[in-house]
């Protein structure tokens, strides 16, 4: 801990994993009884769940493109198989040339740079919500639902097996133990794993991220989930909503990038995540290439949660442009009932969930326990915006009033201003994301003569950081609970130096703010600083590349208010008068999550 004392400033401180117990891995589906499961060596001639035997991947001729051929883009998830449907659609038309080319895509914001100009072109979307988000300036024609893919939660088959699946059902009390911490890898017997942690895209781009989340966060809360959950005063559901989004520790810009390298070992899995918000025809395609630790499958809502494949004419409608005749016939042949016969040989489910009838070694299927349920833009959009408002980063710098006074007791109440703030400080952290920063100075004064003390307690540091045998949130804690209370209120002072300082660490990755805590108003103390003085240097030293608000919270009756209110205008911030215990859950609303 550096100290300032009166002006002056202190230091500123290949192998394949895992032993699988069974030969074959069957992951059970949240909510549901559904499963994608994993072959640890394939038996020829066996039988899978689905009554279907497992074969190798046909091997695929692909023919050169025919001079007007109509391009198909599509996610990466699933060009493979579009690529294998677009040749049996050759195959059926006798066509010696490839009438039909498939391209990856990342999503509808990319697609008007990628449609040939003056072409007719197709693209198979993840859902009616794709499709709505297309750009205006990009033509499209009617929607067919041709195919669909469950959203699931993949993991490593070591990890499946250590955590009981499907013998133990994950239930939404099971769910909740792990959400909340009562349920870890090192309770399963593996400490090495670390803690449960999820990688998925951006539900702002990808429907199955939103999907996905969506199904994990309702799972948490019991019901659907329609709304951001309380950080307020959150119960044990609530709280469990919020550890979802807090075990989400990776968002990848699109789909492509969220599995992990068919190399890796669990060694190296771990490091990043643990588990992965995908598509199943996603882990059969990794599964299939024989990766050093296959993954297992758990369809979230027992297969409800599906991504419904849409075939959509892009480009030009004009029925004589190139490619047009092509692109037609391909729409239709993918909502006929040849092509939906070649899409489940592809490895993808029938508009109502009927499972794939070709499957690749080392995978098999079984029927959803329930029908994809219906996706619509709304419902999308709605998850990705709750994902959106959970996912933002605070960075608090937190400027703490030690004074004599803060050792008063409310009125008719036995608890004093300082616990007051260290309760709000403990309610704090069991919300914040170990992903958000936090730091925490005090101030008050050395002696009877008001010499100026900020004590520079803790640095701002990501909550999660290695501190000692804890992490960082643990240093602030321990910091606050062992402060000595005494003497004035260098306010202005301190409110200068700590802002000075949180401008110097600004993040661009997080909302950055100065939390000032203080029962008074600035007195007893020989610091010169004034009102007036702070207000010049917060408007002079203010940089809009770099904004940082200050929060300001008054404790009690003498708290000045105007003073405070002064000093939050001048930065856009804010400030709230507490006056009794039963406001903290506001000041923790406001302090933390005030836009």
């Amino acid at each position: 801990m550096t100290q300032t004392f009166g002006r002056h400033r202190g230091r500123r401180p290949r192998e394949r994993a895992g032993n699988v117990a069974a030969a074959l891995i069957a992951v059970g589906a949240l909510a549901g009884a559904g499963y994608i499961a994993v072959r640890d060596r394939p038996t020829p001639g066996a039988s899978s769940a689905a009554g279907v035997t497992p074969t190798s991947p046909p091997t695929t001729s692909l023919a050169a493109p025919c001079s007007d051929a109509a391009t198909t883009f599509a996610s990466p998830d699933f060009t493979g198989a579009l690529t294998r449907v677009a040749d049996e659609f050759r195959r059926a038309r006798g066509s010696a040339c490839s009438p039909v080319v498939v391209e990856p895509v990342a999503g509808p914001a990319t697609l008007p740079d990628v449609v040939p100009p003056r072409r007719a072109a197709v693209w198979v979307a993840r859902s009616t919500a794709d499709v709505a988000a297309l750009p205006r300036s990009l033509p499209h024609g009617a929607t067919t639902a041709v195919a669909s893919s469950p959203v699931v939660l993949a993991l490593p088959a070591p990890m499946a097996d250590a955590w009981g699946w499907p013998t133990q059902p994950l239930t939404v009390e099971a769910w909740r133990a792990w959400m909340l911490g009562r349920q870890t890898w090192a309770g399963a017997g593996h400490p090495e794993w670390g803690q449960l942690s999820i990688q998925m895209a951006d539900p702002a781009h990808s429907p199955t991220a939103a999907i996905g989340f969506g199904a994990l966060a309702s799972l948490a809360n019991g019901a659907p989930l329609t709304a951001p959950p309380d950080y307020t005063a959150p119960d044990e559901r609530a709280l469990s909503v919020i550890k979802v989004e807090h075990r989400v520790s990776s968002v990848t810009p699109d789909d492509a990038g969220v599995l992990p390298g068919r190399e890796q070992s669990m060694a190296d899995i771990v490091r990043r995540a643990s588990a992965y918000v995908t598509t199943e025809k996603a882990v059969a395609d990794h599964n299939a290439a024989h990766p050093t630790v296959p993954l297992a499958a758990v369809p979230l809502g027992g297969g409800s949660a599906s991504i419904p494949l849409t075939a959509v004419r892009v480009g030009s409608l004009d029925t004589s442009t190139p490619g047009a005749a092509y692109a037609e016939a391909f729409v239709g042949y993918l909502g006929s009932d040849a092509g939906r016969v070649a899409l489940r040989a592809a490895g993808l489910r029938g508009p109502d969930g009927a499972a794939p009838t070709d499957q690749p070694l080392g995978v098999a299927y079984a029927a959803a326990s329930r029908p994809p349920a219906a996706v619509t833009p709304q419902s999308v959009q709605g998850a990705a915006k709750i994902f959106a408002v959970m996912h933002v980063r605070i960075s608090s710098m937190a400027l703490i009033d030690a004074s004599g006074s803060m050792n008063q007791r409310f009125p008719g109440d036995r608890l004093s201003r300082i616990d007051l703030v260290r309760g709000l400080v403990g309610q704090t952290y069991r919300t914040a994301s170990p992903r958000a920063r936090s730091g925490v100075w005090f101030f008050h004064t050395v002696d009877e003569g008001g010499t100026p003390l900020i004590e520079r307690a803790t640095p701002l540091e990501v909550n999660k950081t290695p501190y000692g045998a804890g992490a960082h949130s643990d240093r602030v804690a321990r910091a606050l609970e062992n402060v000595t209370i005494k003497g004035g209120t260098p306010l202005y002072q301190a409110v200068r130096e700590a802002y000075a300082y949180t401008l110097s660490a600004y993040d661009p990755s997080y909302i950055n703010q100065l939390v000032v805590l203080s029962d008074g108003a600035n007195r007893d103390t020989t610091s010169p600083d004034q009102l007036g003085d702070l207000l010049t240097y917060l408007e002079q030293v203010q940089d809009p590349n770099r904004p940082v608000r200050i929060v300001c919270i008054g404790y009690g009756a003498e708290a000045d208010m105007g003073a405070l209110q002064a000093i939050a205008r001048a930065t856009g911030g804010r400030a709230a008068q507490v006056r009794t215990p039963a406001e903290t859950a506001s000041a923790v609303s406001f302090a933390l999550f005030s836009a």
